[in-house]
């Protein structure tokens, strides 16, 4: 049985595959103009800011260039501030931060057998 952090890894993983899924073929234009996607992947951005708030401090410092007190302040944002949520923002998080992130989440489960 993986371990509390293993599971919250995983957790991160899956979500970020859904987002993935979500969005492929898409660009910005498209994300934008398709409201389904852009909730479900504010949903799914919420759900990796959870897991990222009960990973360990040990766990979180395995990948120190990923900022995980911004990740966990934007589920804040998305589960307090659900009605004005920026989708252009949500957009440059999938584009750009969501890739790095991917590669660190798998770097780490790799590390623990999974």
């Amino acid at each position: 049985m993986p371990d509390a952090d293993t599971a919250w890894l995983v957790e991160v993983e899956d979500a970020i595959g859904k987002i993935k899924t979500f969005t492929r073929g898409y660009d910005e234009a498209r994300f934008l103009a398709d409201e389904r996607t852009c909730a479900a992947t504010a949903m799914y951005l919420l759900v990796i800011g959870e897991a990222a708030r009960r990973l360990s401090f040990a766990t979180q410092n395995e990948a120190p260039e990923i900022p995980w007190p911004v990740v966990v302040s934007l589920r804040n944002r998305i589960a307090h501030g659900y009605k004005s949520i920026d989708h252009q923002t949500v957009w440059a998080i999938v584009a750009h931060h969501l890739p790095p992130l991917e590669t660190a989440v798998r770097r780490m489960l790799t590390s623990r057998g999974e």
